[in-house]
């Protein structure tokens, strides 16, 4: 076998945020079966970036002359639970979500950060949906979810 010392390869870490999209977006799918609750601190963070984007970020890492060891990919703008979900019940029409204990079986941890992707946007990386609300705003279109 051969060293990987040898090779003449760099490395980047990416951290990615929670990914939404097509078939992906957990909260957003809860949502959307009325399943969605409001846990823990209403105004804790959330993270999220677009699957298109996290592809996007890739393409252009390949290509980068020097590209750092490692890198938050998120987009531009968190935000609460609460503003997530004020967001969602505006633009579909549908109520709030309950507020509600966290599942006791729950895959994700809950956190609350406030993620930069300060780096990624230094290096000239261009997000196809740079805010959650240019994301969901997409799927919801693209899901025919409202007219227009």
């Amino acid at each position: 076998l051969e060293s990987t010392r040898d090779w003449n390869c760099q490395t980047t870490i990416l951290r990615v945020a929670g990914i939404y999209g097509p078939e992906r977006g957990h909260l957003f799918l809860k949502y959307l079966r009325d399943e969605a609750t409001i846990t823990g601190d209403p105004y804790r963070m959330l993270n999220q970036i677009h699957r298109d984007d996290v592809a996007g970020v890739i393409r252009q890492l390949l290509v980068h002359d020097s590209p750092p060891r490692v890198l938050n990919v998120a987009d531009d703008q968190p935000t609460t639970q609460t503003d997530f979900y004020m967001y969602l019940s505006a633009a579909l029409r549908k109520p709030m979500p309950p507020r509600g204990e966290a599942s006791i079986g729950r895959k994700r941890a809950i956190t609350n950060k406030r993620v930069s992707n300060a780096r990624l946007r230094a290096l000239g990386v261009e997000l196809i949906h740079p805010t959650f609300r240019d994301g969901y705003g997409a799927e919801i279109k693209r899901l025919g979810l409202i007219d227009g």
